[in-house]
């Protein structure tokens, strides 16, 4: 693809009254930007100084010209982003590849495990080329990519993966099922504390109903609401009260549910340990004391507690911290 970028900046021109010729035929040679003209000011006999007008114009040329310039410089980075991104048919050419390597992986598997891994290898190459160059953000492509990984046995990559997968399209039956598998394959086997076990048990709705069954839910108790709220109107039975406050209670109880859910996402960045293995630290060195005996794993997931340099504090299911280098992990952003 070529770029053609015009370098050339119309120069815009300025026009001012010229100076009055001077009585008896001799020749005023003062240009209006020199010193101004003395004159008399009207009713005091004091003498006043009136600015020339091509002196007052030196402010507006110099903001149209910023202008213009800025102007150029917005043209110049749209047209070297649209230069480094990928085309559309570019990026379906490298999908439409990515998914044979990947099928072709799947063949080899029972045949060649080298010649299988260097297929997935491929697809995911090509998955995150789409991804990087084609600035495209999509659940489907984040859940292949996450099935790539699974396959070369990359299991902090893979979660991660189907964690953006599951954001974009949390409704998915097999986003769900894959993460969970992922998980389970984990080496590193963090308990959660009892007091947040008995929250979930406590707001089973909360932490178990995916987001698409609240949104269900609250449609059906609004709905239901306003139908019921209707029908009381009308009608004039007690037992319709009784109805309409089980539907506003479920509509009020799935709206703060979804609330929640969207205020932490918000607020909170999540991420998931990529090395295969790494020592959690008790401050931003690896002059600090490990902070557990054994190391964490790929695959471990936390929350990202801050971060300092090419470090960061991290908080575990259990809500243990340590501090990782960053390489180490990636954000799910």
């Amino acid at each position: 693809m070529s770029l053609f970028v015009n370098s050339h900046i119309p120069q815009i021109g300025f026009f001012w009254k010229a100076a009055k010729r001077p009585a008896h035929g001799v020749r005023n040679n003062r240009s209006p930007m020199q010193a101004p003209v003395r004159a008399r000011s009207i009713g005091s006999g004091a003498p006043h100084d009136f600015a020339p007008v091509g002196r007052n114009k030196k402010p507006m040329r110099f903001f149209l010209g910023t202008i213009a310039k800025l102007v150029c410089l917005l043209c110049l980075l749209f047209s070297l982003n649209a230069y480094c991104a990928l085309s559309h048919e570019e990026s379906a050419t490298l999908l439409r590849e990515a998914e044979r390597c990947f099928d072709d992986g799947n063949e080899a598997a029972a045949v060649s495990h080298e010649r299988a891994m260097e297929n997935w290898r491929k697809a995911v190459s090509r998955y995150e080329k789409v991804i990087k160059e084609g600035n495209i953000v999509n659940g489907a492509l984040y859940y292949n990519l996450g099935n790539a990984y699974f396959r070369l046995g990359d299991m902090g990559n893979a979660i991660a993966n189907y964690r953006r997968a599951e954001r974009l399209i949390p409704r998915d039956a097999n986003v769900q099922k894959n993460l969970a598998y992922a998980r389970r394959n984990c080496q590193d086997n963090i308990q959660e504390p009892e007091s947040k076990k008995v929250l979930k048990t406590l707001f089973f709705w909360h932490y178990d109903f995916p987001l698409g069954v609240r949104e269900l839910l609250f449609v059906i108790g609004f709905c239901g609401f306003c139908l019921f709220g209707c029908l009381r109107l009308k009608l004039r039975r007690a037992w319709l009260s009784g109805i309409m406050g089980a539907c506003a209670l479920l509509a009020v109880v799935m709206a703060v549910s979804m609330l929640v859910t969207e205020l932490g996402e918000r607020r909170t960045t999540y991420g998931v340990i990529v090395a295969s293995e790494v020592e959690g630290r008790k401050g931003n060195s690896e002059s600090y004391d490990k902070s557990f005996q054994a190391p964490l794993h790929a695959g471990t997931e936390f929350r990202l507690l801050e971060t300092r340099g090419n470090w960061v504090e991290i908080q575990l299911a259990d809500n243990q911290t340590c501090w990782l280098p960053a390489e180490a992990v990636v954000l799910i952003q």
